[in-house]
């Protein structure tokens, strides 16, 4: 007697939840007023709670957490970070972590 074995694979969900698309960021000058945007997709918008998980702005610039606006005037040289940012959709899903430079 023989039998059939059959099996049933399904892959994981692809992760429906926000992707930060922004890796680099303009540069900045001491003393000279500066704006930048982080930008996300996916998810579902509108897109909130920007935080930085690990490492800084440079001084004199900060991250707005309810549109992921980075402005300011940077107050001393240099003016070179690398830090990691988070966001949510309206619906709490997180986005994995972005390093930005």
């Amino acid at each position: 007697m023989q039998f059939a074995l059959a099996a049933m694979v399904s892959a994981a969900p692809a992760f429906a939840g926000p992707q930060i698309t922004t890796t680099t960021l303009p540069p900045a000058s001491t003393g000279v007023a500066y704006s930048a945007m982080l930008n996300a997709t996916g998810g579902s918008p509108p897109y909130s709670g920007w935080t930085i998980v690990s490492g800084s702005l440079p001084p004199g610039l900060l991250l707005n957490a309810a549109t992921g606006s980075i402005t300011g005037t940077p107050a001393s040289a240099p003016i070179t970070a690398a830090f990691s940012v988070t966001v949510q959709d309206s619906m709490g899903n997180a986005a994995p972590v972005q390093t930005c430079r």
